[in-house]
């Protein structure tokens, strides 16, 4: 009789790659050690990461752990604390709304921090530009949802 394989995910198999190669490099020497190469990999990772917390938000992903939250049912797969959880599903969010910024972290170009910050800032802009203009500045401000990454 012949097993058949079950079909597993790119990203499964993308995380597995990923820890094959860190546990190659576990007792590598590393004194020339580009810095910047290692946190692009990091931003990536973050941005895949967000990426799966964000699909956590699907109704039906938790249901039959009673999960109330995608956050929680996160934070009950990884063990996270629960902020960090919360953290990654709202950055998920976020990136989902934001491409180009999704498109950035997942290049490595930017880092998760100056994402937040990045769109924090352009979803409150509708809320800043309105309050200029009704101080009677008579501005032409526009909302600029295409950042430049």
């Amino acid at each position: 009789m012949t097993a058949i394989a079950t079909p597993r995910h790119r990203v499964g198999v993308a995380t597995e790659h990923v820890h094959a190669e860190v546990d190659a490099v576990a007792d590598a020497s590393v004194w020339s050690m580009d810095p910047v190469a290692l946190q692009r990999a990091e931003a990536r990772l973050v941005e895949l990461k967000a990426r799966v917390a964000a699909y956590a938000e699907d109704p039906h992903v938790g249901q039959e752990v009673g999960a109330s939250s995608a956050a929680n049912w996160l934070a009950d797969q990884t063990k996270a604390t629960r902020s960090a959880a919360y953290a990654a599903v709202q950055l998920g969010r976020d990136l989902d709304a934001h491409r180009a910024a999704r498109d950035a972290l997942a290049a490595g170009r930017v880092l998760a921090e100056q994402v937040r910050v990045v769109i924090r800032w352009i979803d409150q802009l509708p809320d800043i530009l309105d309050a200029h203009r009704s101080r009677g500045s008579g501005s032409s401000f526009r909302r600029r949802r295409a950042f430049r990454w």
